[in-house]
């Protein structure tokens, strides 16, 4: 008996999924974390227009808390998949902003590596 398009076309997909290699995996976990990350600095507002330290102290703990949840550690984990490391960056340590705004600069300069690296695997296929 022939095989049906919907059974072709769904070992397709099944292959291409279980074909996508842990540097695929590490870059669509971290682009999550890209567009949260962009979402929650679009939405806050300056430390100096805020009460206290405001928004950017919910960032920060989000991305720094001992949460299992929290971006740094889910970050990280996506990282050791792809076989990355987190880049030294400076860390001003003066304001939750200044803070959390080196540490979201570091994120993207590494998210970009692998891209980068991801493309010229494609290219090598």
């Amino acid at each position: 008996m022939p095989e049906t398009v919907a059974q072709i076309l769904a070992s397709r997909s099944e292959k291409t999924s279980s074909r996508k290699s842990d540097l695929e995996k590490a870059v669509g976990k971290l682009r999550k974390i890209d567009r949260l990350l962009d979402r929650l600095t679009t939405a806050a507002r300056p430390e100096s227009d805020s009460q206290g330290w405001g928004d950017w102290e919910l960032i920060f703990n989000a991305i720094f808390s001992s949460d299992p949840h929290d971006i740094k550690l889910r970050t990280h984990a996506a990282l050791d998949l792809a076989g990355a490391s987190f880049p030294d960056y400076y860390d001003p340590d003066t304001t939750y902003e200044a803070d959390a705004r080196a540490w979201i600069e570091a994120f993207k300069e590494i998210l970009e590596k692998l891209e980068a690296r991801l493309r010229r695997d494609d290219d090598e296929d």
